[in-house]
C-alpha cells in the first residue's frame, strides 16, 4: 500500500513523497525533484517535469520525492539526498549552484539539471537542454504574420518574461529575430514591445501587464514565458479579444479556458525527455554525466499545431514556417544561439 504525504514548512517549502508501507517490498529507488516556485501546477514547465516522473512511475515502482521552494537555499537543495534520493531532478533556471555543490557533496547521487549544459569534471552530474529558440524563432514569425493581418496599421507583438535569465533571453531573442525575419521578408513593420516580470508566480501581475500591453501599447499577440505568471497574461490575453502564443506544453490542451486565441505553443519535451533519464537510471543506475540536447531534429523542442487556427492561416505562411524550420535544421538561418 502507498500513500502520499504533503509537508508544508512556513508556506515556503512543500513536500511531496510517496513511501512504501509494506515491509516485505524490495527496497525500491528513489528520485526526486526540485523546483523554484511554488508547487507544481503551472500547466506548462513545472507540471510538464512532474509530469515526466510520472511517467516513469508508471511504468517502474520507485519512491518519489517532489519538493518546491520560493527560495532555493542549500539545505532544502540538500533535503533531497539527504533523504535518500538515488537520482535528483533539478527543474528551471535557479539552484544550478546550489545543486552543483550538493552534486560534489554526494558523490553517489546521480543529479540531473534540467535546462542546463553542465561542463564541468564532476562525474554525477548530467544536464538535459533545449534549443528552445529553434522553435521560438518561427513562432515569432508566425506571431508577427498575425498581428499583421489582424492590425494594418500598426502591427504589435508584446512579449513577457518570467524572470530575465539565459533561459528566457533564450525565447525572446529568437521570438524578436523571427518577427525581423517575418519583416524583412515580407517588407513590414510589426514592431515587439516588451516586459520582464521578476516573477514566475504572481499571476495577477502577469495579467496587469498583459492588460497594459494590449490597452496601452497596443500589443495585437501576446507571448508569455512566465510560468504562472504567463496564465494570467493569457487570461487577460483572451478579455480583451486577442491572441497568444503558448510555452512549453501545448497550451491548448492544458489551458482549455484560453484555447480560442492560441495560434499555436512553443514546446519543449521535458516529459518525455525526463522519463528516458529517469528509466535508464532505474534500469541501470550506473553514475553518468552525460547531456541531452532537444533541438528541431530530434523533437525535442516544437511547435504545436494550429488548431483553432489552421484554416485561418494561409498555406504560404505555413510553408514558409516549414522553410524556416528546415533553414534552422540545415544551419541557414541563425537563431542568435
Amino acid at each position: 500500500m502507498r500513500r502520499s504525504i504533503v509537508i508544508s514548512i512556513l508556506s515556503t517549502f512543500i513536500i511531496i513523497f510517496s513511501i512504501s508501507c509494506n515491509n516485505d517490498e524490495p527496497e525500491r529507488l528513489k528520485i526526486g525533484m526540485f523546483v523554484v516556485g511554488e508547487g507544481y501546477n503551472d500547466a506548462g514547465y513545472t507540471e510538464n517535469a512532474k509530469e515526466g516522473i510520472l511517467m516513469a512511475l508508471a511504468k517502474t515502482p520507485f519512491d518519489t520525492l517532489f519538493v518546491s521552494s520560493v527560495t532555493y537555499e542549500q539545505a532544502e537543495i540538500d533535503f533531497l539526498p539527504e533523504n535518500g534520493c538515488d537520482i535528483f531532478f533539478l527543474s528551471g533556471v535557479f539552484g544550478i549552484d546550489q545543486t552543483l555543490t550538493a552534486a560534489e557533496k554526494y558523490p553517489g547521487t546521480q543529479f540531473v539539471i534540467i535546462d542546463y549544459q553542465y561542463k564541468g569534471a564532476l562525474q554525477n552530474v548530467q544536464s538535459i537542454d533545449y534549443k528552445i529558440d529553434e522553435a521560438a524563432f518561427p513562432l515569432g514569425f508566425l506571431a508577427a504574420y498575425w498581428a499583421s493581418f489582424k492590425d494594418k496599421i500598426d502591427p504589435k507583438v508584446g512579449i513577457i518574461g518570467g524572470v530575465d535569465s539565459p533561459v528566457i533571453q533564450r525565447f525572446t531573442t529568437a521570438y524578436n529575430l523571427g518577427i525581423s525575419y517575418f519583416n524583412n521578408h515580407y517588407s513590414q513593420n510589426v514592431t515587439v514591445v516588451s516586459s520582464i516580470l521578476n516573477s514566475f508566480d504572481d499571476s495577477d501581475l502577469g495579467y496587469r501587464v498583459a492588460d497594459s500591453l494590449i490597452n496601452k501599447c497596443s500589443a495585437d499577440v501576446i507571448i508569455p514565458v512566465a510560468g504562472k505568471a504567463g496564465i494570467g497574461a493569457l487570461s487577460a490575453t483572451k478579455t480583451n479579444n486577442k491572441w497568444a502564443i503558448g510555452v512549453d506544453v501545448d497550451q491548448y490542451y492544458s489551458l482549455p479556458d484560453v484555447r480560442d486565441i492560441l495560434l499555436s505553443s512553443c514546446t519543449k519535451r521535458l516529459d518525455t525527455t525526463i522519463y528516458s533519464v529517469a528509466t535508464t537510471f532505474l534500469d541501470n543506475p550506473v553514475i553518468n554525466s552525460s547531456t541531452y540536447i532537444g533541438t528541431l531534429q530530434n523533437q525535442g523542442v516544437s511547435l504545436a499545431p494550429y488548431h483553432n487556427f489552421d484554416t485561418q492561416i494561409p498555406d504560404s505562411i505555413k510553408a514558409a514556417i516549414e522553410t524556416i524550420k528546415t533553414g534552422i535544421i540545415n544551419g541557414s538561418i541563425d537563431t542568435g544561439f
